[in-house]
């Protein structure tokens, strides 16, 4: 069925036409691009609603970086964190080099003196010095008094250092005591070695230096080279008839030592002297004695 356009339609069309083609000739013609070209009464009623919110447009580019900001201010201190469990104990570490020794310190004050020990036991008896050069002989003295028949000692003391006597003077001195007659010893037998003990009885400084000194006669005994006291220090004659021994130890009230002398030959009036000096002083005796073959 074919299809049949009205007059109306027509007419609208054309009409459609001209204005579509009027208002692209106004549009060309009076195309305002400023808003100086409308009247100022006519731009104040232009105003129409807002229209709707347009579409987001792209991201832009990148800016370039900014300005690196200044330094904020230190925070406030955080409080303290809960302790840590203890380490386990490290190994020790190696022993370092000794320091330098420090200065010594000041000597401190003297401690009061401390109560007086036991006395300590006596020392070992020194070895005996080596004998001195022989002095030369001095004059011959003059010959003494003749002794005393019987066999006693005769002593010469000072008040405060004397020579004990031998048994028959009422002393323990001299040739000393026979046990087994019970008796004191008064005869020596030729060819016999017997002890001969001198006991110094003072009254001064103990342990004060001094000396002994034996004399006899060689024909009668072979004399000793020194006592039974390896601390003494002892000289002999080079006749062969003195001993003389020094002592650093001659102690208060009583000090003895002992000589050996061996009996040659037969003399009823044998005899040994000796004499002891003690801090300037001195005293002397005679010990006779017989010796029989």
């Amino acid at each position: 069925m074919r299809k049949h356009f009205r007059p109306s339609t027509i007419i609208a069309t054309v009409a459609l036409v001209f204005a579509l083609a009027g208002t692209s000739y106004a549009a060309s013609t009076y195309l305002i691009t400023s808003t100086n070209q409308i009247a100022p009464n006519v731009l104040k009623n232009l105003k129409g609603d807002r229209g709707p919110r347009g579409y987001t447009g792209a991201a832009g580019a990148q800016g370039a970086t900014g300005l690196i900001g200044s330094s904020g201010s230190n925070g406030l201190t955080g409080a303290p964190g809960a302790s840590g469990t203890p380490g386990a104990t490290g190994t020790p570490g190696a022993t370092g080099a000794t320091g330098a020794t420090g200065m010594q310190g000041e000597r401190g004050y003297r401690g009061e003196r401390g109560p007086e020990g036991d006395t300590g036991a006596p020392g070992t008896n020194g070895t005996n010095g080596t004998n001195g050069t022989d002095g030369t002989n001095g004059a011959t003295g003059a010959t003494g008094a003749v002794g005393p028949a019987e066999l006693e000692s005769s002593r010469s003391c000072t008040p405060t250092l004397c020579i004990d006597a031998d048994p028959n003077s009422g002393g323990s001195g001299g040739w000393g005591w026979d046990n087994v007659l019970n008796a004191a010893v008064t005869d020596l037998t030729v060819g016999q070695t017997y002890p001969f003990t001198v006991t110094v009885v003072q009254d001064g400084s103990p342990n004060a230096d001094g000396s002994i000194t034996l004399t006899w006669n060689p024909t009668d005994f072979t004399g000793p080279t020194a006592g039974s006291d390896g601390s003494a220090v002892c000289a002999t004659a080079s006749t062969g008839n003195a001993v003389s021994c020094t002592y650093t130890d001659l102690a208060h009230q009583y000090k003895s030592d002992s000589f050996n002398f061996t009996a040659l030959h037969d003399n009823p009036d044998a005899q040994v002297g000796v004499t002891v000096e003690v801090n300037g002083e001195e005293a002397s005796a005679l010990f006779p004695v017989a010796i029989t073959g």
